[in-house]
């Protein structure tokens, strides 16, 4: 028991790390285009990727044993990669990777409350220590960069973008736990295979009416070679391959320290910031990366 736990907690971090890396290569991207077109776009990488993934990893794609299981599977898609990721996507481009992150921090707790009253999960003393140290460290770390002065337009923006990531902490959760109720009757893999092509479903229908629009006056994009590979990278690593060992992960531990563990993301996110865009690190930042450290030795 105690050897599957520590399987899902290695997983988790492994997401962590893929999910930085994935969020810094979108926040690059959407430097070139709009949110709703990056989240638009990604999606046509990530359903022929998980597809591939699902026929080499489940051979083939595997659906549930009952229409509500499948119906259950399709919901957590739909919640997961279209409505959260709407506002996570918004909140990357406008305020920033690691920002983001912090905000989404309070999803282990949301999930926590949910998973407490829905899947009968508890949590020991210690493990919730370890969480909110792990919690406190990554707030000390985003909050620590010194954020240079805005302009009131430039203000508006940002607290949008503030709330769109409230949202996608939130609906995120709704979207792991809806997805755990499956996880016994569906592998892992096919599972998120699933949810990504119920989610591109709703993606295709919403945007050809909502944004057919802005689609045409951007869609030279999809022409430059270098920003589609980019692409491609950034959808392999978080929406296909991360998302796949979430669920995986979920099916090892508890919802809620897996998406803590998942949430130590921003803390990977420091030699990015250092060694590639070559960004000081503050004392707090620094303070803040040790704290959230011994919050993980302390959850695992």
């Amino acid at each position: 028991m105690e050897s599957t736990i520590l399987s899902g907690q290695l997983m988790a971090l492994s997401v962590a790390l893929l999910s930085a890396i994935s969020s810094n290569l979108f926040s690059k991207i959407g430097e070139r285009m709009t949110s709703d077109m990056l989240a638009y776009v990604r999606m046509f990488f990530a359903v022929p990727l998980v597809l591939l993934y699902a026929l080499l990893a489940d051979h083939g794609l595997v659906l549930g044993s009952s229409w509500q299981t499948n119906v259950s599977v399709a919901a957590s898609g739909i919640i997961g990669f279209f409505f959260c990721d709407i506002f996570m996507f918004k909140s990357i481009v406008d305020l920033g990777p690691r920002e983001t992150s912090v905000i989404m921090t309070l999803n282990p707790a949301i999930t926590a409350f949910m998973a407490f009253f829905l899947l009968g999960e508890t949590l020991t003393g210690v493990q919730v220590v370890g969480m909110a140290l792990t919690l406190l460290g990554i707030a000390l770390m985003i909050y620590g960069e010194k954020v240079p002065s805005q302009d009131k337009g430039r203000a508006k923006v940002v607290h949008a973008a503030i709330l769109c990531a409230f949202a996608a902490a939130i609906l995120q959760s709704v979207a792991d736990i809806t997805a755990k109720f499956t996880l016994s009757d569906i592998p892992y893999v096919s599972s998120n295979a699933l949810r990504i092509v119920s989610g591109f479903l709703v993606w295709v229908i919403f945007g050809f009416f909502r944004w057919k629009g802005s689609f045409q006056r951007q869609s030279h994009m999809v022409k430059d070679v270098k920003l589609m590979t980019m692409m491609a990278l950034a959808v392999a690593l978080g929406p296909v391959v991360g998302a796949a060992l979430s669920m995986g992960a979920m099916t090892r531990a508890p919802a809620a320290i897996v998406r803590s563990l998942v949430q130590t993301s921003p803390i990977l996110m420091l030699p990015i910031d250092i060694f590639i865009h070559k960004r000081k690190v503050s004392v707090l930042s620094f303070v803040g990366t040790i704290i959230s450290v011994v919050g993980v030795i302390v959850l695992l």
